[in-house]
């Protein structure tokens, strides 16, 4: 018998449940009403649960292919989690649910696909963060407590690898990210919260800061060979010079501006003067770190130093291949910038992190190692220094 139209649940104790049609020399019988039903062993994944029932199929002596996974039980309470991947574009978010996709615009509202989230109980949305195009779904599913599995964009071209696709495209992402929903959205998946609304802001201003002091750097090389270029007009030296110091004071109002919305907040505020209290941080480096700190609230040491792209990675294989170490950089840039910049200050007058660069130095290790390891140390310093509340105290002033 050809079984077709399978479709499968994986409920939360891993059996899989199926039910599909047969149909008998080209023609489908029983289209409204199911023939069989049936209990396989324990599946503990989507995948798992497919081969079980392939091969139940084949000892029944059947022909089919469960294509169509739909469900997957997440908690105790027998609830049924569907999962929806969501490809998002700047215009668009392609779905898919396990049995159509569909096209919705990316608006400001999201009025269509809110529509459709409310036809969909106990959804699980599975997306990968992109930029500020996928701010819009993720405020409409913490405004509804909806879970989401949001995945490092590094995920799904290895998933395409995986599946041996060939072909790119927003229906097949959409796919992916569904199917890795299904196979483990029932653990990563987490209620999807409300952006705290002081770091949205101080990362306006961080990025306002960040484009400006680029520009700025920019026109500083640009006046350095200028003022060395005789055939350069003296009126085309002052007006770029002009500029400059125009753009320092934009930078300061950045600064000063991060300050008073951190002032607003007392707890921030308490924060952030304990954190320049620490040698070696300077006003935007604090903000940095602050506003680091509370976007990842929960996050331990290890986890910092991951979320900050400073925890080291190993490549080996058999004896032959070691690679030499060297950090992930799978975190954020910005912070590991302000981190290694002040390192410059801290390995001469924050006595933990000199006493460290120091001994790496001597060791000899190249200066670039010595300093990323420098920064890694400020950043458990400042991780401290937040957690606890406290200003920092030197060392040495603990000895005596």
């Amino acid at each position: 018998m050809l079984v077709v139209g399978v479709s499968c649940t994986l409920d939360m104790d891993g059996g899989v449940h199926w039910v599909g049609r047969s149909e008998v020399a080209g023609t489908v019988v029983g289209t409204s009403s199911w023939d069989r039903w049936t209990t396989l062993p324990q599946a503990r994944t989507v995948s798992r649960a497919q081969l079980s029932l392939q091969l139940a199929f084949t000892r029944l002596g059947w022909r089919g292919q469960p294509t169509r996974t739909l469900h997957h039980t997440t908690d105790n309470g027998g609830s049924v989690m569907q999962c929806i991947g969501v490809d998002v574009s700047k215009q668009e978010l392609v779905t898919y649910d396990g049995v159509k996709g569909q096209t919705f615009p990316n608006d400001k509202q999201l009025g269509k696909f809110a529509e459709y989230l409310d036809s969909v109980k106990h959804a699980v949305v599975v997306f990968e963060p992109t930029s500020t195009y996928s701010h819009r779904l993720h405020a409409l599913c913490a405004s509804r407590s909806i879970s989401t599995c949001q995945l490092n964009p590094r995920v799904v071209p290895n998933l395409r690898k995986a599946s041996r696709s060939r072909s790119k495209t927003d229906k097949t992402d959409a796919e992916l990210l569904y199917q890795y929903g299904m196979d483990r959205g029932k653990d990563e998946a987490r209620e999807a919260k409300q952006v705290d609304r002081l770091v949205h802001a101080l990362s306006v201003q961080l990025a306002l800061y960040r484009v400006i002091q680029k520009a700025r750097i920019t026109y500083q090389g640009l006046l350095e060979a200028w003022i060395n270029d005789p055939s350069t007009p003296k009126t085309s030296i002052n007006r770029l010079g002009a500029d400059i110091a125009s753009m320092k004071g934009k930078e300061a109002r950045c600064v000063a501006r991060a300050e008073e919305i951190i002032e607003e907040d007392q707890q921030a505020s308490s924060s952030l003067q304990a954190l320049m209290s620490i040698p070696g941080l300077g006003p935007i480096t604090s903000i940095t770190l602050l506003a680091f700190f509370r976007r990842y609230q929960g996050a331990n040491r290890e986890q910092t130093v991951a979320l900050a792209g400073l925890d080291p990675m190993q490549y080996q294989s058999g004896t032959s291949v070691h690679r030499r170490g060297k950090i992930s950089k799978r975190g954020s840039r910005e912070l590991r910038k302000r981190l290694y910049e002040a390192t410059l200050s801290a390995a001469r007058y924050n006595v933990s992190v000199r006493q460290l660069y120091q001994r790496l130095k001597d060791a000899g290790k190249p200066e670039k190692v010595a300093r990323t390891a420098a920064a890694r140390k400020l950043l458990l310093i400042a991780h401290a220094i937040y957690k606890t509340g406290e200003h920092y105290r030197s060392p040495v002033n603990q000895a005596t």
